[in-house]
């Protein structure tokens, strides 16, 4: 049998309790939340009212079914208040012809349920039930799809099963025929068959007419196999010249939506004609969102607009759209070329032009090439999201753009605004323009630039080039080997893991390495370079930098200006460059290499080998004994030796050139003033704290053998600290040797 509908006969009744129950609120039926009650519909136009009792906030369900040997044909379903003002319906909510909605009730009280049939034409037995509601959930686009494809059809699929499908016009306007065409164009870039018109000796699958009033789709059907033979799509005159003809608007998005019935989609929920989605929701995203079959935009539905979204019509078939009529045909080959969506648009359909429509919702489908989402036009603050599945803000709406399942489009473009891209799985090129952009790149090594503004830009698990162009940047790694740009303004680069490269170009820059072995250069302006973990290499080049090594055997070159570097643990290769730098080996054995200019270098902890270069340097020390005795390679006159008073040279009883009291060639102390020994044929010096006193010399310093020192070789600075207490440098009490 071929039918567009079931059937159902009703005949005449027996009263199920011998009692007609009133149609208004005089009733004295009642129903309770968690009971049911079979009952008649003894005539044609006949209805039964019931009381129920409901808290306020109090969420139910209300079924009503057609039942026993002789069930109502099409019931429906509505619900008054305590003043017999209706507040909810429905028709066909629950499986096939029977109701269902779900009400919560503003206030507590007395309400009427009102068991009824459709346009009151039919009798017959029937079973109301009121059970309390549980909170909807959230569907997945495969549940959705399911409901598409068959929960709204009662479990059954149908669709054509012919790889052409055949269709006419019958006395369409050119408008209406276009939009006929390009709706059918979008459907047919999503699945495995063709569309065609109707030739030769072919039967007319799909009619499109405007004939009728109103909006609607039917078809005839196998209901043994659910081969559709033919759908009619009806779409009238009067809804085309009342919402428009354009792609954007809502008369389009009705030709989608039939087309979509014609070719086997039910709706998003089980509602036809009219819904509420208080009442006739079955899960929390039925919307416009996510499929195009949903009565409820972005804005009815309560899920949606609470997180923001725009009432934006739709030019295409959306997210769970594409899942469910894929499932009935196999997935199409769309769009194979490298496609630009958005602005300066390439290979893509009309409806993705920015230029032309500005404020639409869609969701993108490709199958191939390098793809872009080019938003560069607009001046709204943007979210763009390249990941499968997730929704994008654009143009100055919400939630208005998505990606297919499957779907990879590789590179983006923001506009003026302070724009938010997120990159996904595949080799991706972000660029934010102008605007305080956010940058987010995906699993593979990307291309990101903020382009103008201050942006953030994060890489992610692949090896990435971040950009920060102009203005003040953040710029952060990920777990690849990145290579990192300021750009021009005062930027901040944090490489994170992996062996990246940072360049801070122009601006004062904070760069930090973070770990793995990292290149670090400042370039212009006044930097501060953080190598972090591992072994960096860290240059400063122009500009007064201030730079860390931090752990690692770190190779540092101070670069052009004023720099201050300190090594940190590890054995360090430093370089001063030029300028009057100041320099901390700190831990380990380093080599420091000051350079031209003016230098501070002080070696810390370790065996360094010191090398002040051209100019009057100062070499300083603030640790002595075997393991931290450094050796100056280069001392010349016109540089000094620095003695820390508050460190390790206390008994140095004045800040400035050393008494020459205190100051001995030899190998031991000569009187009780004497401080500094100065061996002069191995170059070694020791301090000794109380001359021919109790302490013991230690060795602190060398220079090469024979150099020139005298008293005015040395600088003492700071305030005396108290003598440190008896250690391992002091072996032998009484003693006043001298150790090498």
């Amino acid at each position: 049998m071929l039918s567009s509908e079931r059937a159902y006969n009703s005949d005449d009744l027996v009263f199920a309790n011998g009692v007609d129950i009133p149609s208004d609120t005089s009733t004295t039926a009642n129903i309770a939340v968690g009971g049911s009650v079979t009952e008649m519909l003894e005539t044609v136009g006949d209805s039964d009212w019931f009381r129920i009792e409901l808290r306020e906030d109090q969420t139910i369900s209300v079924s009503l079914e057609g039942s026993g040997a002789t069930p109502v044909g099409d019931t429906y379903l509505r619900l008054y208040d305590s003043n017999g003002t209706l507040v909810a319906e429905n028709d066909d909510g629950g499986t096939d012809l029977n109701s269902l909605l779900r009400f919560t009730a503003n206030s507590a009280g007395t309400y009427y349920i009102e068991a009824d049939s459709w346009n009151g034409g039919s009798s017959g037995e029937y079973t109301l039930a009121v059970t309390e509601a549980q909170p909807l959930q959230v569907y997945s686009l495969d549940e959705i799809a399911g409901q598409l494809t068959a929960g709204y059809w009662g479990g059954d699929e149908r669709s054509f099963s012919a790889s052409t499908i055949f269709y006419e016009f019958v006395s369409l306007s050119n408008a209406e025929e276009q939009l006929a065409l390009t709706a059918l164009s979008y459907w047919e870039s999503l699945i495995d068959i063709s569309f065609s018109p109707t030739f030769g000796s072919f039967t007319t699958n799909i009619t499109f007419q405007n004939s009728e009033p109103g909006a609607y789709a039917q078809s005839m059907v196998q209901y043994w196999d659910g081969t559709i033979t033919s759908s009619i799509v009806n779409i009238s005159s009067d809804w085309v010249n009342q919402y428009g003809s354009e792609l954007n608007d809502y008369s389009f998005q009705t030709y989608v939506h039939e087309i979509g019935h014609a070719l086997g989609l039910g709706h998003a929920g089980n509602y036809n004609g009219n819904a509420s989605y208080a009442t006739d929701a079955l899960y929390l995203n039925d919307s416009w969102a996510t499929t195009i079959m949903s009565y409820f935009d972005q804005v009815e539905n309560s899920y949606f607009s609470q997180l923001g979204y725009s009432r934006t019509p739709l030019g295409t078939p959306m997210l769970a759209d594409i899942v469910a009529i894929q499932n009935l045909y196999g997935a199409g080959d769309a769009r194979t070329g490298n496609t630009i969506y958005g602005f300066n648009i390439s290979g893509a359909p009309e409806i993705f032009d920015a230029t032309l429509y500005s404020r639409i919702a869609y969701t993108v489908y490709d199958t191939g090439g390098r793809d872009t989402l080019d938003y560069s036009g607009f001046g709204a603050d943007q979210l763009i999201d390249l990941r499968a599945e997730h929704y994008s803000n654009i143009g100055g709406s919400v939630g208005n753009v998505a990606i297919a399942r499957g779907v990879i489009i590789e590179d983006a473009r923001g506009g003026s605004g302070s724009d938010q891209i997120f990159g996904n799985d595949a080799v991706n090129y972000l660029w934010g323009n102008s605007g305080n952009d956010i940058l987010d790149s995906g699993r593979y090594p990307d291309v990101v630039r903020g382009g103008d503004g201050d942006d953030h830009l994060m890489g992610g698990f692949g090896s990435d080039v971040l950009r920060g162009d102009s203005d003040m940047d953040l710029v952060e790694g990920g777990a690849g080997w990145d290579n990192l740009f300021g750009g021009s303004g005062d930027d901040i680069l944090l490489g994170n893991n992996g062996n990246d490269r940072l360049y801070g170009d122009g601006g004062n820059d904070r760069l930090e390495g973070g770990s793995g072995g990292d290149l670090l250069r400042g370039a212009g302006g006044n930097d501060f370079l953080d190598g972090g973990d591992g072994n960096d290499t860290i240059r400063g080049e122009w500009g007064s930098n201030t730079i860390f090594g931090r752990t690692g055997a770190d190779t540092i070159f101070a670069g052009q200006g004023f720099d201050t570097v300190r090594g940190g643990s590890g054995s360090d290769l430093i370089y001063g460059e030029r300028g009057n730098d100041k320099i901390f080996g700190e831990a380990d054995d380093d080599e420091i290499f000051g350079g031209d200019g003016a230098d501070r270098i002080d070696g810390g902890a370790g065996n360094d080998l010191l090398s002040g270069g051209v100019g009057n340097d100062l070499f300083v020390f603030t640790a002595f004994g075997l393991q931290h005795a450094d050796k100056i390679t280069d001392f010349e006159n016109g540089d000094k030796i620095g003695l820390d008073r508050g460190a390790l040279f206390s008994s140095i009883e004045q800040e400035g050139a050393l008494d020459p009291s205190a100051f001995v060639y030899g190998t031991e102390a000569m009187d009780s003033d004497d401080r500094i020994i100065y061996q002069y044929a191995t170059g070694k010096l020791f301090y000794d704290a109380d001359g021919v006193g109790g302490a013991d010399a230690v060795l602190f310093a060398e220079v090469e053998p024979e150099s020139s020192l005298n008293p005015y070789s040395f600088l003492a600075f700071g305030e005396a600290a108290p003598p440190p207490a008896a250690s391992a440098i002091d072996p032998i009490a009484g003693v006043d040797p001298v150790f090498a």
